[in-house]
């Protein structure tokens, strides 16, 4: 079921909205105030938001740079009289994905209401659930804020930071603990919990550039690195992957720079390469759609996950693995215990199930991505194992260049905006 919140004032108007917009698999929740909208938001989540900006008791601009700023990233399309190319641009930059200037035909409503959610839908998976355990990459954080309550997280490093900081998790029980001497080496003590008081990783690997062999020549991937992506003989042919983290971390590695910096000319910089590469290589911007694409020989290269391109490189022998000497992203997921959580024994138990060789071993083998549990690392890429000869499947873990990411709140906001304008010049070259 679809569930699109819709923040109108105009009773008339939102009602015939809501009519236009209903259906079998779609419902709409009206508020008419932003203190009603904030109280819904905040109970529930919405696959779209449609956010009239001129409110009684606030504004919707507010509302939706409030959510931005929380790291809410639903897809929002700012509804609004206001229709001065200024106000556009002042929408999008707040984070909005598309901005409709009233009057306006409920036809056409429909129609780019219907876009947004094809994109969401091609989206990673936000959240799985399997009874009280969360796997969340995206609305996790705003659910942990809040006080909802769930006995295992699995975020990803920058937000496992982002959680300690604010005291959102407990120390584990490492009484209760059975699997810390299966893990890599490689994998623990990282950055954001050096001694692993918080967390259990779970996934690890890198990004880099998925490519095919009978299309991209070795020596130009080896000679310019990511700015292969900038490389007119491969126009058309090229996928970048829709992430602000891993788009940024290309762009700033090509230039030369830490992923982390927080240096505002730097990211300046990153910004103006990216917007080079979507408006004059024709590249297409995607998701999961890259694995299935590039498995099937669509484009000449993108930018990917390790775990997906060993899927890739399972799939087909024509497909090739890549990371530049100038560095790369070295991510890695992990298990953590909220505060709150109601059964923390119980989470103890699943993270040794889960880090242990059989469960961690059905997990790698079936996703492609690298488990944490070293014998299975080692079964995976050994002979006669699934991800046999496939480089992809080995995080590399002696290249000094290569960062794992570091949480910074002023940062976020500065390359969540900037990749919206990215996403804008790709939308105008097109």
């Amino acid at each position: 079921m679809e569930r699109i919140f819709l923040l109108e004032d105009d009773a008339t108007l939102g009602r015939g909205i809501c009519m236009a917009l209903c259906g079998p698999e779609r419902t709409v929740v009206l508020a008419d105030c932003v203190e009603q909208a904030r109280q819904k938001l905040a109970q529930t989540q919405f696959d779209l938001l449609l956010l009239d900006i001129n409110l009684p008791d606030g504004s919707g601009l507010d509302l939706l740079r409030a959510l931005r700023s929380r790291g809410d990233a639903t897809p929002a399309i700012l509804l609004t009289a206001n229709d001065l190319e200024l106000d556009e641009v002042t929408g999008l930059e707040a984070g909005a994905d598309d901005y409709i200037t009233k009057p306006f035909s409920l036809a056409v409503l429909r129609a780019r209401v219907n876009a947004q959610l094809r994109r969401r839908t091609a989206q990673p998976a936000a959240r799985m659930e399997i009874g009280p355990f969360l796997f969340d990459f995206e609305q996790m954080y705003i659910k942990v804020a809040n006080g909802e309550s769930y006995d295992l997280l699995v975020p990803s490093d920058y937000m496992i930071q982002r959680l300690i900081e604010e005291d959102l998790l407990q120390k584990l029980d490492k009484s209760k603990l059975t699997c810390m001497d299966k893990l890599a080496d490689a994998v623990k003590g990282l950055p954001y919990d050096p001694n692993n008081d918080y967390s259990v990783p779970y996934f690890w690997g890198t990004v880099g550039i998925v490519y095919d062999k009978n299309k991209v020549d070795i020596e130009d991937l080896e000679r310019e690195g990511y700015n292969i992506f900038l490389d007119e003989k491969y126009k058309g042919d090229v996928y970048l992957y829709d992430s602000e983290r891993d788009s940024f971390m290309m762009a700033l590695k090509a230039l030369g720079y830490s992923m982390n910096t927080e240096n505002e000319q730097e990211l300046k910089e990153a910004y103006e390469w990216l917007v080079q590469c979507v408006e004059t290589m024709d590249t297409e911007i995607v998701t999961d759609e890259i694995i299935d694409n590039m498995a099937q020989g669509r484009k000449a290269l993108g930018l990917i996950y390790s775990g997906d391109a060993s899927y890739v490189m399972a799939e087909n022998e024509d497909m090739g693995y890549f990371m530049p000497e100038t560095g790369t992203n070295l991510w890695s997921d992990a298990m953590v215990i909220p505060k709150n959580a109601k059964n923390p024994d119980l989470a103890h138990a699943f993270i040794n199930y889960a880090s242990d060789y059989d469960g961690a071993y059905d997990n790698s083998s079936y996703v492609g991505y690298t488990s944490a549990n070293q014998e299975v690392m080692d079964t995976l890429s050994g002979e006669g194992g699934d991800y046999e000869g496939i480089g992809a499947y080995i995080p590399r873990t002696d290249n000094e260049n290569d960062e794992v990411f570091v949480y910074n709140e002023d940062t976020k906001k500065i390359i969540s905006d900037l990749w919206s304008r990215v996403k804008i010049a790709a939308s105008n070259a097109g």
